[in-house]
């Protein structure tokens, strides 16, 4: 759905029971024989335990692995389109102040809601959208109560 907002044009998509995922930002060394971990700036214990209490007979540094999480939940896409948004900062910004004033609007709890950047082409120009999410797993509708056919709610956040 797109609408004018204070002179700029604003493109808002919704959708229920979406997947997003969470990745780890730091990384693991994992056995590829018994499964045992360690950080990934060390490596494998040359002798290390199986979670049955043997010795392993793996020698090698291990497999390197990012920890993730996917979970469903109600999605909103925001995308204001200006030359502004393809600035990171002004977006992250303007991110917050929307989560802040969501809550808000809506007298819900601010750790209800969650929100990331996602950069996309918008004929031609790479631009942030902003990502607002329900915190709550399989979604609340807080974040769609955001979208409607008037942009009511969207113009008094």
């Amino acid at each position: 759905m797109c609408f004018s907002f204070d002179g700029a044009e604003v493109e808002l998509q919704s959708t229920a029971n979406d997947s997003l995922v969470v990745v780890g930002s730091d990384s693991h060394r994992v056995c590829p024989y018994c499964g045992w971990t360690s950080n990934a700036n060390e490596a494998l214990k040359p002798q290390h335990n199986t979670s049955w209490g043997s010795k392993c007979t793996y020698e090698g540094q291990g497999d390197e692995y990012h920890l993730s999480h996917v979970f469903k939940t109600d999605v909103v896409q925001i995308t204001f389109l200006t030359a502004e948004s393809a600035e990171f900062e002004k977006v992250l910004s303007t991110m917050y102040a929307l989560l802040e004033g969501l809550s808000r609007e809506l007298g819900i709890e601010r750790t209800d809601l969650k929100g990331c950047l996602h950069r996309k082409n918008c004929n031609g120009q790479l631009l942030y959208s902003i990502i607002l999410y329900d915190a709550v797993a399989g979604g609340a509708g807080h974040v769609r109560r955001l979208v409607t056919d008037d942009g009511k709610i969207f113009s008094q956040v």
